[in-house]
């Protein structure tokens, strides 16, 4: 089952129409092959209960806005929540949090994380610190610190590895599973990035649509659906008009994605190539990007699928 999300609306979204689907029959489960394990999470997994949170949530500031990343990483663990948003608003921050990582040196000498680690169930988990002064009763073990932000540090943990993150008024541990969706996370999120940029320069005329069309046989777009998407990739697709002529809607990214939210609140992921091959004929695709979208006409649509030699019987042939 497709994993799903939901987000409010961003931007406004694009004009589209109520029918639900291209062709009056809903897209099967067969023509679109999804990835589930590559779509936002719905459920975040958390730490064994040793190193999970464990603060005074009285320690709380009222105002975030005021605070560092790090210190607003510090208010979240000190809340004690554990709901699907909070560890979520934990994790967003984290990535761009600047912490304080004890250094030690690896087999070949050179400087190295993981001077400090603890071992919990079987799994070893490396420790860092939000603060100086969270980070006090390791002085004597570890004299040399680095500063990292929370993305550099878990690119560079190995796989095997945990992470704990500690405040002085608790702590959060991230098993190595959780790390890995992490680390899927960040590339595609990078991808998605390289993606939207391609497709604004595409719209401002700098790039060839050419080029576009390339990066999209093995990019991934998100598509909206306002259903739940149905087991096996089946989904109900958002249609757009463009001069009485039906578009496809998908994005570059979950935020461009978020631009249909009044009408979608689910999302799915697939290779842009797929979403070539499911199109019927007469209808063309809607890139949406968090700026704005790029067009392909049916026409358009119908020449790619030839040049590429897309299978629309079954395009996971085409994998």
């Amino acid at each position: 089952m497709p994993r799903l999300f939901r987000r409010k609306a961003a931007h406004t979204a694009p004009e589209t129409d109520s029918t639900p689907d291209v062709s009056a029959d809903e897209v099967s489960a067969d023509d679109v092959p999804v990835d589930a394990g590559d779509l936002p999470a719905t459920e975040a997994e958390v730490a064994p209960a040793d190193i999970d949170v464990t603060s005074d949530s009285s320690i709380v500031p009222e105002n975030l806005d005021d605070l560092s990343k790090a210190q607003v990483v510090e208010a979240i663990i000190a809340s004690g929540r554990q709901d699907q948003e909070s560890v979520v608003a934990l994790i967003e921050t984290l990535l761009a949090a600047e912490l304080q990582v004890p250094m030690g040196v690896d087999a070949d000498g050179k400087p190295a994380i993981g001077a400090v680690m603890t071992e919990v169930e079987g799994v070893v988990y490396v420790a860092v610190f939000t603060s100086m002064d969270a980070a006090a009763h390791v002085r004597d073990i570890a004299p040399e610190f680095a500063t990292m932000t929370g993305k550099e540090v878990i690119g560079t943990l190995r796989a095997d590895l945990g992470l704990v993150v500690e405040t002085g008024a608790g702590k959060f541990g991230l098993i190595p599973p959780m790390l890995a969706s992490i680390r899927e996370t960040i590339e595609s999120r990078e991808v998605s990035l390289s993606l939207e940029r391609l497709a604004n320069r595409v719209r401002s005329g700098v790039a060839s649509i050419d080029d576009l069309v390339a990066a999209l046989m093995e990019a991934k777009v998100v598509i909206p659906t306002p259903d739940e998407p149905k087991g096996g990739g089946g989904f109900t697709p958002v249609i757009g008009m463009v001069d009485g002529i039906p578009r496809l809607v998908v994005a570059t990214s979950y935020e461009a994605a978020a631009r249909s939210s009044d009408v979608a609140q689910f999302a799915m992921s697939v290779k842009g190539k797929h979403i070539f091959a499911i199109v019927k004929d007469g209808v063309g695709i809607q890139l949406n990007t968090v700026a704005g979208s790029v067009d392909f006409p049916p026409e358009l649509c119908a020449a790619v699928i030839k040049k590429y030699s897309l299978d629309t019987k079954s395009p996971a042939a085409t994998e």
